[in-house]
């Protein structure tokens, strides 16, 4: 079955504007977590992951300001690649048991949702290959989690904070 050229051009048009809607709501949404991980600078006094997340933020609102003059496949990476970020900088936050692996799923299923199975694929390798090399560079003593769960559960901005995950597993856990 062949798409007619107008078909395809409303196509592209929609999947720009789910790009640009995701841009605006990300920005929107991310404001919590900005707050959120700015508390956590000044109890646990762990500026890189604040400063990290900043450049992330950041690039994002630079995208979403921009986002009329900017490609699709820019647009859409940034959104991916902030994802896969704030994942990585999960897992070396908190280790193999914190919020990253939403982060990975989120990013899994935005990709796949905006580009093709290959990249999906590409992008699913790509995670599986960073956690195996992290879990092995842990197990060999050469990267230390800086932030402990059982901090964690004890701080009460994190314990009733603005992450979704965070507040369910603490609600079934009180």
């Amino acid at each position: 079955m062949k798409l007619k050229l107008t078909e395809i051009s409303e196509i592209r048009d929609i999947r720009n504007n789910l790009v640009n809607i995701s841009l605006v709501v990300g920005t929107i949404a991310a404001l919590p977590l900005i707050v959120s991980a700015l508390s956590r600078l000044f109890f646990f006094e762990v500026k890189i992951f604040w400063i990290c997340q900043a450049i992330i933020y950041l690039f994002v609102l630079v995208t979403t300001l921009y986002r009329r003059k900017i490609s699709y496949n820019l647009k859409a990476s940034v959104l991916i690649l902030g994802m896969l970020s704030l994942a990585f900088l999960d897992f070396l936050e908190t280790g193999f048991s914190g919020a990253a692996y939403i982060w990975l799923t989120a990013s899994g299923i935005t990709t796949s949702l905006f580009f093709d199975l290959k990249r999906t694929v590409y992008l699913l390798l790509f995670s599986v290959v960073a956690i195996g090399a992290l879990f092995f560079f842990y197990y060999r003593g050469y990267v230390h989690f800086t932030a402990v769960i059982a901090e964690y559960r004890n701080f009460r901005m994190v314990r009733h904070g603005p992450r979704a995950e965070t507040c369910c597993s603490t609600s079934v856990g009180d």
